[in-house]
C-alpha cells in the first residue's frame, strides 16, 4: 500500500502532495491575538461589517460551534440574550445578511451557507482556514508522528500560530462565556501546555539548551500565568547555576498571580524553598558576571537578551563618561550648590543655554555616578532598607523629570548619566517598595527612548516589559498606562505591529483613570494602531477622544515631561493614521496642524524629525514634490 504523502503550507493549511486541491483556500481567519481576516480571493464587500460588530461576533461564534454550524435560535439566544425572541431573531437576520456579503468573494464563492431554513453553516477548513483549527492539527500531527524532525517542525508551526490570547478583543462580551467557547478555550490551554513542554524537551534532547530556555521565556512573556512553563524554566535556570535569575522570575510571577487573585502552585513553592539560601545573597559583582556569561552565550546563538536590574550599564565604563567635559578647580561645596540650583529648575533643560548645559555636564563628570548628596548614598547603600523616604522619592522623581528634559533638549548622553545615578538602586528596591517600583518604571521607559536614539531599538522591548512589570506592581494607573504606551511604541519600532496593537488594547483598559495627558497619548497611539488595520470608525473615535481629553495647559500636568506628549504628538499620530488609511492629503494637513498652536522651536528635535519623516511620506503619496523637498531641507536643518 502506497504511503500517503502530505505537507503543510506556511500558514498551516494541509494539502496532499501531487493532487489538485478540491476546495481552494479562500480566506484565513485569526482568532488568537487581534482578530483579522486575510483574503486570498478578495471579498465582494470586505468593509460591509466595519460598523456592524454583531456580524463579526456571529462569525466568531459560528467558528466555535460544532461542525461550524448552529441553529439560528441558538445563535440569537447567545448573541442577544436580553432581547425578546422576535427582536433577537430580527437582529440575527440583519447580522447574517451583512456577514453573507462579507463572506462572498468576487468570484461568487459563498463561505456562509444559508440554504437551510433554521441553520447557518460556515465553509470548512479547506476553504476558510482558522488559526485555532490549524493549531490543533499541528499539535495532533506532532504527537502522532515518530519522526523527531517532523515533530519539531509541527511543534514550531504550532508555536508560530499562537500569536496571543483567544478572542482578546471580545473578552468583555457576554457570548464568549458560552459552553462552545469555554470547552475550546480549555482544550487550547491544555494543547498549549503540551506544545511548550514537548518543544522545550526536544530542544534539550538535542543539546540546544538556549533554544529551550528561549522557548519557555517567550511563552511566559505572552502567557505570564502559565505555571507549567514557569516551573520548567525555573528548573532549567537553577540547573545552569542561575539561581538569582530564577528567584527574580519566581517573585515577579508570584506577585502577578496574587494581583489576579491566584496562588503559585505548591510544587513550585516547594522547589523554590529548596534553593540554597546562599543563592539569595549572591554579591552584585557575582550576579553581573553570571548574567554577562549567559548573555554572551545567548548572543552567540542569536537570542534576544532581557536585561535585569543587575545587567544595567556600568557607568564607570560608559562611553558617555568619555565625552563629558571635565571642569577642574571647582570645590565640592560649590559643585553641590550649582547642582542643587539646576535641579530646582524643574527639568526645563531645553531652556538652558549651552554654557549651563556644559556646567551640568562637568558636574556629572566630576561626580561620576554620585549625583546624589553623599549622605543619601550612605543611607541607601549601607542600611538594610527596602523603602524610600518621602524626601528621597521627591528627589528621584525630580531626577526622572530632569532626565526627560535633557532628552528633549538632545542631551542624550547627560540624560543617560543622570539615569544611571539612581536607577540601579531604585530597581533593587522595586520588588519591596511600590514607590521605588513606580520610579523604576518611569526610568526604564526613559532609558528605552535613549536606547532608540543610539539606534538600539531592539533593547526597547525588554526595557519596557520590565517597566510594565514594575508599573503594575506600583498600582499607579497613570504609570502603568505610560509603561504600556512605551511598550506599544517599542513593538512598533521593532516592526511587531500585532504586539503593538495588542498592547494598546491593554493600555486602553488602564488609561480610563490615568492622568489626562497620558490618556490623550494612548488614545492617539491607539487610533494609529486601529488605522493600520483599516478600522476607520475606531480610528476617528480615538483621535476625537485624544483631542477631547488633551488639557488646555499641558505644562501644568505633573506628568508633563514623562508623558512625552504635546499637541504636536496629536498631529503626528493623526497624520500617521491618515497615512495608514491611504489618505496622504489629509495626513499632510494633520502634520501641519500643530504649528498654529505651538512654535516649532518648543517641539523636541527628535519629534520634529519624526514628523518631518512621515510628512515626507505623505508628500510623496500626494505627489507634492515641492513639499517633499521642503521636508528634506527642514530635516537637515533640525539635526
Amino acid at each position: 500500500m502506497q504511503e500517503e504523502q502530505w505537507t503543510y503550507t506556511s500558514s498551516g493549511h494541509q494539502k496532499e502532495v501531487g493532487r489538485q486541491e478540491i476546495s481552494p483556500l479562500v480566506a484565513r481567519v485569526f482568532l488568537l491575538g487581534p482578530f483579522e481576516v486575510e483574503w486570498l480571493t478578495p471579498s465582494q464587500n470586505p468593509s460591509a461589517w466595519n460598523s456592524r460588530t454583531s456580524a463579526r461576533s456571529l462569525l466568531k461564534l459560528l467558528l466555535f460551534s460544532p461542525g461550524r454550524q448552529a441553529l439560528k435560535s441558538q445563535l440569537a439566544g447567545l448573541l442577544w440574550p436580553e432581547s425578546p425572541e422576535d427582536k433577537a431573531r430580527e437582529s440575527l437576520r440583519s447580522a447574517s445578511k451583512v456577514l453573507a456579503k462579507v463572506l462572498t468573494t468576487i468570484t461568487g464563492e459563498k463561505l456562509l451557507h444559508t440554504s437551510q431554513r433554521d441553520m447557518l453553516k460556515l465553509a470548512d477548513q479547506s476553504q476558510l482556514w482558522v488559526d485555532i483549527d490549524a493549531f490543533d492539527m499541528f499539535i495532533s500531527s506532532a504527537e502522532q508522528t515518530t519522526d523527531l524532525q517532523k515533530a519539531i517542525i509541527c511543534w514550531q508551526q504550532a508555536e508560530h500560530i499562537l500569536r496571543g490570547e483567544l478572542l482578546v478583543e471580545d473578552r468583555l462580551q457576554q457570548w464568549v462565556t458560552c459552553q462552545w467557547i469555554k470547552k475550546r478555550r480549555q482544550a487550547l490551554w491544555m494543547a498549549r501546555c503540551r506544545m511548550v513542554r514537548n518543544l522545550s524537551e526536544v530542544y534539550l534532547r538535542l543539546g540546544q539548551t538556549a533554544a529551550a530556555e528561549e522557548t519557555l521565556e517567550a511563552h511566559i512573556v505572552r502567557f505570564p500565568t502559565d505555571q507549567d512553563a514557569l516551573f520548567r524554566l525555573l528548573v532549567l535556570l537553577v540547573q545552569q547555576g542561575c539561581s538569582d535569575e530564577a528567584l527574580q522570575l519566581y517573585e515577579r510571577t508570584r506577585r502577578l498571580l496574587l494581583a489576579r487573585g491566584k496562588k503559585t502552585a505548591q510544587h513550585i513553592e516547594l522547589f523554590m524553598a529548596d534553593i540554597p539560601k546562599k543563592a539569595m545573597h549572591t554579591t552584585l559583582l557575582q550576579g553581573q558576571e553570571q548574567i554577562r556569561r549567559r548573555a554572551d552565550t545567548k548572543r552567540r546563538e542569536g537570542y534576544e537578551i532581557m536585561p535585569s536590574s543587575q545587567s544595567l550599564p556600568d557607568i564607570s565604563t560608559s562611553p558617555f563618561s568619555l565625552a563629558l567635559p571635565q571642569i577642574t578647580g571647582v570645590s565640592q561645596d560649590h559643585t553641590q550648590q550649582i547642582f542643587s540650583e539646576i535641579i530646582q529648575q524643574g527639568g526645563a533643560f531645553q531652556n538652558m543655554d549651552a554654557s549651563r548645559r556644559q556646567i551640568l555636564a562637568g558636574l556629572l563628570a566630576l561626580a561620576g555616578t554620585n549625583t546624589l548628596p553623599s549622605e543619601w548614598w550612605e543611607h541607601l547603600m549601607h542600611q538594610n532598607i527596602f523603602s524610600l523616604t518621602e524626601e528621597e522619592c521627591g528627589y528621584f522623581q525630580q531626577l526622572v523629570e530632569d532626565g526627560w528634559g535633557l532628552c528633549n533638549a538632545g542631551e542624550w548622553g547627560l540624560a543617560e548619566h543622570m539615569l544611571s545615578s539612581f536607577l540601579p538602586e531604585t530597581i533593587q528596591k522595586a520588588a519591596k517598595s511600590k514607590e521605588a517600583a513606580r520610579l523604576a518604571a518611569q526610568g526604564l521607559v526613559l532609558r528605552s527612548i535613549l536606547q532608540a536614539h543610539q539606534f538600539n531599538v531592539a533593547a526597547m522591548i525588554p526595557l519596557c516589559r520590565q517597566a510594565t512589570t514594575y508599573a503594575k506592581f506600583s498600582g499607579d494607573v497613570t504609570i502603568i498606562s505610560a509603561a504600556l504606551n512605551g511598550l506599544a511604541v517599542a513593538y512598533k519600532y521593532n516592526q511587531q505591529t500585532d504586539n503593538s496593537f495588542q498592547t494598546y488594547l491593554e493600555a486602553l483598559d488602564y488609561c480610563k483613570e490615568a492622568a489626562p495627558l497620558i490618556r490623550s497619548r494612548i488614545y492617539a497611539g491607539a487610533a494609529a494602531a486601529f488605522a493600520s488595520r483599516g478600522r476607520k470608525q475606531e480610528t476617528d473615535m480615538y483621535i476625537t477622544m485624544a483631542y477631547a481629553c488633551f488639557p488646555k495647559n499641558p505644562d501644568h500636568d505633573p506628568h508633563f515631561l514623562s508623558a512625552d506628549h504635546g499637541i504636536y504628538m496629536l498631529a503626528y499620530y493623526q497624520g500617521i493614521a491618515y497615512l495608514e488609511l491611504q489618505e496622504p492629503q489629509l495626513a499632510l494637513q494633520a502634520f501641519d496642524s500643530f504649528q498654529a498652536a505651538v512654535p516649532t522651536s518648543t517641539v523636541p528635535k527628535r519629534n520634529q524629525l519624526e514628523i518631518l519623516n512621515h510628512k515626507g511620506r505623505a508628500a510623496i503619496g500626494s505627489k507634492n514634490l515641492e513639499c517633499y523637498v521642503q521636508c528634506l531641507e527642514e530635516g537637515l536643518g533640525a539635526q
